[in-house]
């Protein structure tokens, strides 16, 4: 500062030698700010003998590109932020997690129950519709022949093989579903797994329906007998007393 030392500038204007280097090498942010600041140059431009306003013009141009320079820096590493609303977002992911967290629990709880009722009902519906189209067949207007005159039985300690109960066994080969009708009533209807059997007594007839005839192996008192429809396909069997097999005849 014009040949002057810090030291003779300090003695005389009061000012810290420390304030004193920061103003000559504009270090602004050592100095204590506002007011102190211009204080400062005010009284070394008066000790120096320099116009007082021009260096506190020049002070202000400096400090105010310097501050320009600390906001752009501040801009640049602290970006604004436009705040957005993630509450709709969170909402709906966690109703739609709940859903297919209800959905999966119910079909692991309840599905095996649900596809049984399902083919229960399936099951019922062919059913009744047999029934009804057996219930709505024409009658043939065939003529009744006059009534026999009764005959004593012989006495072979067995009763005729017209007044026989009608006993058929059903062996399934494989899984199949069935509905099996003894006498208009629903006697069995579900599934039967391979190997399994089921055995239905009836008075005059045995209606059996099923998906899949291959299925089924079927067993009229005791003998063997065939199913009519094309194995493998799904069809609808009746037997009646007519159907009986004949008794074998006895051994000479």
């Amino acid at each position: 500062m014009r040949g002057v030392s810090l030291g003779e500038i300090a003695a005389a204007t009061r000012i810290a030698t420390r304030f004193l280097e920061a103003l000559e090498q504009e270090r602004w942010d050592q100095l204590p700010g506002g007011a102190f600041n211009r204080g400062f140059i005010r009284s070394v431009a008066r000790f120096l003998g320099i116009d007082e306003d021009d260096l506190i013009a020049e002070y202000d141009y400096e400090r105010k590109i310097v501050d320009q320079q600390s906001t752009s820096l501040a801009s640049a590493a602290h970006p604004i932020e436009i705040p957005r609303n993630w509450q709709p977002l969170i909402t709906t992911t966690v109703i739609t997690l709940v859903l297919i967290a209800g959905g999966v629990f119910v079909f692991h709880r309840y599905g095996g129950r649900i596809v049984e009722s399902l083919h229960t009902r399936f099951a019922r519906a062919v059913a009744g519709t047999s029934v009804n189209a057996a219930n709505r067949a024409p009658a043939t207007s065939e003529p009744v022949a006059p009534a026999a005159a009764p005959t004593t039985p012989p006495i072979t300690g067995e009763a005729p093989a017209s007044n026989q109960e009608l006993s058929l066994t059903i062996l399934s080969r494989e899984s199949a579903g069935l509905t099996v009708i003894a006498d208009g009533k629903i006697a069995f209807m579900g599934s039967l797994r391979a190997n399994d059997s089921k055995q239905i007594d009836a008075h005059e007839s045995i209606e059996v329906d099923t998906r899949d005839s291959a299925a089924l192996a079927l067993s009229l008192n005791g003998q063997s007998i065939p199913w009519t429809a094309a194995p493998g396909a799904s069809g609808r069997m009746i037997v009646t007393r007519q159907d009986q097999p004949s008794a074998p005849e006895p051994a000479h």
